[in-house]
């Protein structure tokens, strides 16, 4: 994951590998736009979009990891 705050644009990229079936990149974005609102979307391997809100984005990325483990689960 690619998160980056530049003035009032915060563009981010999620990337897996395409054997990498229980990562979806498209459920980590939701994760994401759904924690800081925006938008975004794309393929399981690969999606980008914009995040809205970045005063919480520390706790967002701090809370990703757990996230990743239910994935697996």
């Amino acid at each position: 994951m690619l998160v980056s705050v530049f003035g009032d644009k915060i563009p981010i990229v999620i990337a897996t590998h395409k054997d990498l079936e229980k990562v979806d990149a498209r459920k980590v974005m939701d994760y994401m736009i759904n924690f800081l609102g925006g938008s975004g979307g794309g393929r399981s391997d690969f999606s980008q979009g914009g995040i809205e809100n970045d005063k919480d984005i520390d706790i967002a990325l701090a809370s990703l990891s757990e996230f990743l483990v239910s994935l697996n689960s």
